[in-house]
């Protein structure tokens, strides 16, 4: 079976891994909590509910919709450039880690 979405390409792995394991339901569950995680570290979040904690680049979503890298200082937005974001920065989100191959 070729994997059609990221839940598809969970149970394969799973299953790849807990070959002997014929407990389809202890599969599902388990792909569900991980699918949850990773879907929990891409999403977006909204700065009237919190800002960054720290100066690392981010990808932000400024009002209009328009998304660019940028950081925090702690008051204002810059882009990776030192510049200032002039337009307001409605949502933020952590870059995924980088490949390790």
């Amino acid at each position: 079976m070729t994997p059609t979405n990221k839940r598809d390409e969970i149970v394969e792995v799973l299953k790849e891994e807990f070959c002997e394991t014929r407990n389809t339901f202890a599969i599902g569950v388990a792909t569900d909590r991980l699918l949850a995680l990773v879907e929990k570290e891409t999403q977006w979040v909204a700065c009237s509910e919190r800002t960054p904690d720290n100066t690392h680049i981010h990808l932000v979503c400024r009002k209009y919709g328009n998304r660019t890298l940028g950081w925090f200082d702690g008051e204002l937005w810059f882009t990776g450039a030192h510049f200032r974001i002039d337009d307001t920065v409605t949502h933020w989100m952590e870059l995924p880690q980088p490949p390790t191959q």
